[in-house]
C-alpha cells in the first residue's frame, strides 16, 4: 500500500496502462439496474486480473456482503473513493472527501480532460443524488451542485431521475419499513432510538432484504429529539450488521463505527457485530455511544 493520494494523471496512466483490469465497488449498493455483467467478489479469481479498481469502498472489505472476505491476490489496488475512514489502502489512491464518490470521478475526469455523453451524465447524476440524499447532507458543498449542472448541461435527465427514486415505492420497503417501526425502541434521556431485524421476522413477512431499495436505518434517521438512530440486523448465528445514522450534523457516528471495527462517513456509518445475542449487540453498540 502506498498510504498517500496520488494525481489524477497518475491514476489515468495506471489505468491505461492496465490490459486486464476490473472494477470491484461496494456490495451494499445493488448495480444491476445500471449493468448486467455483475459477479459477486467470492466467485472472483482476482489473480486473473491485472488491476483491481475498487469504488466507492471505503474499506477492502465492502466490496463484499461476507465482511470476512479479503481478495488473496496480489494484483494492484487502484482505491477511488470519498469515504472519510478511507485508509489509502491501495497500491494507487484518489481519495476526496466529498459527498458522493460520482463527485470524485467527475472531479478526476475533469482533471484529465475526458469528455462526458448523456448515457455517463445520467449514471453519475443518480449516484450523486443517492449520496448527498438528494443534497440534504452536511458534507454537500457548492461543487456538488457545479458537477450537478455541468451533469445536466451534458444530458443528465433530473425529473425522471428523480420520479424515479421518489415515486415508486416497492412493496417490501413498505414491509420493511412496517418492521423497523415495530421493533422501533426511543431512549428519550439518552436521545438515541434504535430498531431492530431478525432472519425470522423477514422470513415471516416474506421480505427479501437484498431487494430493498434503502437502509433501514435511513428510516427513522429524521426521528425528532434524537442525536442519532441505528438498526441492528441478524445476519446469520452470532453476527449483526449496525448501522448507524446521525440525526445531527455535529454528531460523529463514524467514531462509533470505527471503535466497533466498522467505518463509513460523519453521518453514516456501519460495523459486524460477532457476539452471542442480538440483546447483546445492542449493549455493546449503547456502550459505545
Amino acid at each position: 500500500m502506498s498510504n498517500k493520494n496520488n494525481s489524477a494523471q497518475k491514476i489515468i496512466q495506471v489505468i491505461k496502462e492496465s490490459t486486464r483490469p476490473i472494477i470491484c465497488m461496494d456490495s451494499r449498493a445493488d448495480f444491476g439496474f445500471v449493468e448486467e455483467n455483475v459477479c459477486p467478489a467470492k466467485d472472483i479469481d482476482f489473480s486473473n486480473y491485472d488491476l483491481q479498481i475498487f469504488l466507492d469502498s471505503g474499506t477492502i472489505e465492502h466490496i463484499c456482503k461476507d465482511r470476512l472476505f479479503m481478495p488473496k491476490s496480489k494484483t494492484v489496488r487502484l482505491n477511488i473513493d470519498h469515504h472519510a475512514g478511507n485508509s489509502l489502502y491501495g497500491h494507487y489512491n484518489y481519495v476526496k472527501p466529498y459527498v458522493s464518490c460520482c463527485t470524485v470521478l467527475f472531479n478526476l475526469f475533469k482533471d484529465v480532460k475526458i469528455e462526458w455523453n448523456r448515457s455517463l451524465a445520467n449514471i453519475y447524476y443518480l449516484g450523486l443524488l443517492l449520496d448527498s440524499g438528494f443534497f440534504q447532507y452536511n458534507t454537500v458543498t457548492d461543487y456538488d451542485f457545479y458537477v450537478a449542472s455541468e451533469l445536466v448541461k451534458n444530458g443528465a435527465k433530473n425529473f425522471e431521475i428523480t420520479w424515479k427514486l421518489t415515486s415508486n415505492e416497492k412493496l417490501i420497503d413498505l414491509k420493511l419499513a412496517g418492521l423497523i417501526y415495530n421493533n422501533l425502541v426511543v431512549l428519550p434521556k439518552k436521545s438515541i432510538a434504535y430498531s431492530t431485524l431478525t432472519i425470522k421476522e423477514l422470513k415471516e413477512k416474506g421480505i427479501n432484504y437484498d431487494q430493498r431499495s434503502y437502509p433501514p436505518s435511513d428510516m427513522i434517521k429524521k426521528l425528532e429529539g434524537v442525536n442519532f438512530v441505528f438498526v441492528i440486523r441478524e445476519i446469520s448465528s452470532h453476527r449483526y450488521k449496525a448501522s448507524f445514522r446521525s440525526h445531527l450534523p455535529d454528531f460523529n457516528v463514524l467514531e462509533i463505527a470505527q471503535k466497533l471495527g466498522g467505518g463509513g462517513h460523519i453521518m453514516a456509518a456501519s460495523t459486524i457485530l460477532t457476539v452471542k445475542s442480538l440483546q447483546e449487540a445492542i449493549q455493546i453498540v449503547l456502550a459505545s455511544v
